[in-house]
């Protein structure tokens, strides 16, 4: 008889005990989720780091090309005063 009770008590628990394990895949199954999500995360995250250090690199950039610019344009301005004064000289010269 008592093994026939404990036969019949597992068998009324056989529908928890596979619940149990329904669960436990779950959970794996959500962890592994969770870690690919995790790994996405990090991924992006770096994307998004090189994309910020290169967009300060690129406006480092523009700042120095700036730089250059105004003080070509300077220099140009003052070479072309440079000439037109020469070029006035050669004139009164002349004259």
């Amino acid at each position: 008889m008592t093994l026939t009770h404990e036969f019949e008590k597992y068998r009324k628990e056989i529908p928890s005990i596979q619940r149990i394990m329904e669960l436990e895949n779950e959970l794996e199954e959500a962890k592994k989720k969770n870690e690919l999500h995790e790994i996405s995360e990090r991924m992006l995250r770096k994307e998004r780091d090189d994309a910020q250090r290169e967009a300060l690199r690129s406006g480092a950039d523009v700042i120095e090309i700036d730089a250059r610019w105004k003080d070509t344009a300077s220099r140009l301005t003052c070479c072309l005063n440079e000439q037109d004064r020469l070029r006035k000289n050669i004139e009164n010269n002349q004259s």
